[in-house]
């Protein structure tokens, strides 16, 4: 090296690893090609560091979070409710007060339910499927008006109780009437009304046909769908949800013949029926169509939905902002992070997302939050520390090490 003034010597982390197994990216040593000898006073120094940026600023452990919100189903329910509200004023009569009362219930929910005061009784009568619910807390007048205990009641077949004079008061007194599998019946005829059926070769369409009309008539039109297909010979009828279609033999013996029923049956869904030849139209003949009312009605649920934002690199907060679901932050002047929530919803920040945005709680409620601290996105790394033996330990700070250089670390390659 006599005739060399200056020279580089490449030195990569990773083409030694035969010799040296436990090389990484941060601390390694490298076998050269051949000894290099120098001779006289050298100085040793140096020129260019390349680090692959392998650190993320979201990694696994700060890129999960979670959000709760209030969610509005339309829930089906198999029963109806009718809260009643009844007052029973002062100086009213007895005969007064069981008249208010039914005057209530009938406009909420018909004369399903009824008071009747006869002499030193008063009968309660409630159709089937209704219930009639009195609690100590709501109804407890008309708990003592029926000479019952201060202790919820539930009336569901009609009774008959000893009258006992209520106290009179200006407060409400609420009931509830519950009413269950609720079912609407009507009768559909099987052909229309003073049609001639003379052409027994087209008498299936005719009859689908006029079937379908007499459905639409009723008001239940789509309830059910009788579809005749000409080529099979056979019908497919199609029956709604809630629906039922009963047929027997009693009532429609030649058109369940047709259908090739041969007992009574109920029909629900999708069924397929081979059609049998009939020498005469079933006049006068019917089935029954049964609706189950099922009301549907608006229920608030929580939900949670988890989620994680992608591993890597993120250079400036609007990248990182814009990488959140359903989240809305602000970049605040003074580098804090501005996020709102809204009311019925609640954030949860896994711990380490929770330091890099600044925030003391991982949990955040519903309203405008601003972070404690400032946002950090260098993933916590500000300066790489480079250390070597070519050279001989000395101070830095208090402490005595090989340190060759430090180099700050920028957020942009081109400052790197």
């Amino acid at each position: 090296m006599d005739e060399v003034n200056d020279f580089y010597v490449t030195l990569p982390s990773n083409s030694s690893l035969g010799y040296f197994p436990k090389n990484t990216q941060a601390s390694f040593r490298t076998k050269l090609s051949r000894p290099i000898i120098l001779t006289g006073a050298w100085e040793v120094g140096l020129s260019e560091i390349f680090v692959p940026r392998t650190w993320f600023n979201i990694g696994n452990h700060n890129n999960k979070y979670s959000i709760t919100y209030e969610e509005t189903k339309i829930v089906e329910k198999d029963y109806v409710e009718y809260d009643i509200r009844v007052k029973i004023d002062e100086g009213t009569t007895d005969e007064d007060v069981i008249d208010n009362i039914n005057q209530s219930i009938e406009e909420k929910c018909g004369h399903f339910v009824l008071f009747a005061l006869d002499h030193r009784n008063i009968n309660v009568h409630t159709a089937p499927n209704y219930e009639l619910h009195l609690t100590a807390a709501g109804a407890p007048r008309l708990l003592t008006m029926l000479n019952l205990p201060r202790e919820d009641r539930i009336i569901k077949t009609s009774e008959s109780f000893v009258f006992r004079k209520p106290s009179k008061t200006n407060k409400d007194n609420v009931l509830k009437i519950i009413a269950r599998n609720l079912k609407r019946h009507f009768i559909i005829r099987t052909t229309r009304f003073n049609h001639k059926y003379t052409d027994m070769d087209n008498l299936h369409h005719e009859l689908f046909q006029h079937i379908n009309f007499n459905l639409m008539q009723t008001g239940i039109g789509g309830a059910a769908d009788f579809v005749f297909d000409f080529k099979e010979d056979k019908v497919e009828i199609t029956v709604q949800k809630n629906v039922e279609l009963e047929f027997r033999l009693l009532y429609a013996p030649i058109f369940m013949r047709m259908l090739s029923m041969t007992k009574d049956v109920v029909l629900t869904g999708k069924t397929l029926h081979v059609l049998q030849k009939v020498d005469r139209p079933p006049l006068n003949e019917y089935f029954r169509v049964s609706i189950t009312d099922k009301p549907t009605i608006p229920e608030k649920v929580k939900k949670t939905e988890h989620l994680e934002l992608e591993v890597g690199f993120y250079k400036n907060s609007e990248q990182l902002f814009s990488s959140f679901k359903h989240l809305a932050f602000n970049h605040l002047a003074n580098n804090k992070v501005k996020i709102h929530i809204p009311d019925t919803s609640t954030v949860n920040l896994q711990d380490g997302l929770r330091d890099l945005l600044g925030f003391k709680k991982s949990t955040l409620n519903g309203g405008t939050h601003i972070s404690d601290y400032q946002l950090e996105l260098d993933g916590g790394i500000t300066e790489i520390y480079v250390y070597s033996d070519i050279i001989e330990s000395h101070f830095v700070g208090d402490t005595i090490a090989p340190l060759l250089r430090i180099i700050p670390v920028m957020s942009t390659k081109e400052d790197q």
